[in-house]
């Protein structure tokens, strides 16, 4: 006897080839809307480095241009350099080390202010911190203040509150929603409990939150002036130490000549800036 051919199996139901394929509609609209969304964030990256490449490739082809000819044009100074080099040295004799020394003193300083300079940032930063911190302060203190000012309306609020608590709470009782009545009644309680403070009582609490609030200004104050004049010493240490950097030259100049004193044995003409 044959043996049998089994049955096929029954296609999904018409309501699981919906669910399937609108699973895979929801995940495949999900991975479109996340790839949109990744290309739409990238494209300031492409932009930027597109226009960085195109840069480099015009700036390296400009450098490669001239950088032989340079090169050339610094290579030529070379004996220049050592020859006056030597003839300087002859000529300043005894004076050598005095005038190393002022250049060295003047690098020094520009170093020393290159040093300088983390720390006054450093303090920027530190000021700029606290100033926003005694803000927050300030914010919290005037809240509590305008609270207790606001004390009388308060109250007045919570009395109409219980009025239209307790006439819901009636209603609900009336209508036999005991679960609402019970909700209402926890309101109402809570509400019931609130303490009315007694005019002195009241009068002391806003003379002591506007002390605090006044405290709290004055530390504000103190705060900005502090970060106000961190921002003005980093700004003017950068200052001098740029002036230091660009006026290198021009004041060394002017030192050597100020301090300058030919070999009495050298009738050197004295240098002019």
């Amino acid at each position: 006897m044959a043996a049998s051919t089994p049955a096929p199996n029954p296609p999904p139901s018409p309501k699981t080839q919906l669910d399937e394929l609108t699973r895979r509609a929801t995940t495949n609209q999900n991975s479109i809307d996340t790839a949109t969304k990744d290309t739409a964030s990238i494209q300031p990256d492409i932009a930027v480095l597109q226009k960085g490449i195109g840069e480099i490739d015009q700036i390296v082809k400009g450098y490669s241009q001239g950088a032989v000819a340079i090169n050339d044009s610094i290579s030529g100074y070379q004996s220049f350099v050592q020859q006056e080099t030597k003839m300087a040295i002859a000529a300043v004799g005894a004076s050598k080390d005095a005038l190393d020394k002022i250049v060295s003193d003047y690098d020094a300083s520009i170093t020393g202010q290159i040093a300088a300079l983390p720390g006054l940032t450093s303090d920027v930063e530190k000021t700029a911190t606290a100033s926003v911190r005694a803000q927050q302060v300030v914010s919290a203190k005037q809240a509590a203040y305008d609270g207790l000012k606001a004390t009388l309306s308060s109250l007045q609020a919570a009395v109409n509150d219980l009025k239209s608590l307790k006439t819901q709470i009636t209603a609900a009782a009336d209508s036999g929603n005991f679960n609402v009545m019970y909700f209402l009644v926890g309101e109402i309680a809570s509400i019931e409990k609130t303490t009315v403070p007694t005019p002195t009582s009241l009068q002391a609490s806003l003379e002591t939150a506007l002390c605090d609030l006044k405290q709290a200004l004055s530390d504000q104050r103190g705060t900005k002036l502090a970060a106000d004049a961190a921002v003005a010493a980093l700004t003017a240490a950068q200052k001098q130490l740029n002036d230091a950097k660009t006026n290198r030259r021009a004041s060394l100049l002017e030192m050597m000549v100020k301090n300058w004193t030919p070999p009495p044995s050298t009738p050197m003409v004295k240098p002019k800036v």
